[in-house]
């Protein structure tokens, strides 16, 4: 699939591609201020912080002494 939309945008002026380019990031920017709308609604973030005994992060041998 991704050779066929190679071998179509090759063919294509280069000014073309420029504005299919630019079309396709608005289209994704309008899909994220969509989402970030309905969490804002919703009262939750796009995103989550570590809860109550979870340290974020990868596995570690080393523990803190702190």
């Amino acid at each position: 699939m991704l050779l066929k939309e190679r071998e179509r945008l090759v063919k294509l002026d280069s000014l073309t591609v420029l504005d299919y380019i630019k079309t396709s990031i608005e289209i994704l920017m309008q899909m994220k201020n969509e989402d970030d709308k309905e969490t804002s609604k919703e009262g939750a973030r796009s995103y989550r912080f570590p809860q109550n005994g979870e340290n974020g992060g990868a596995a570690s041998e080393f523990s803190s002494t702190f």
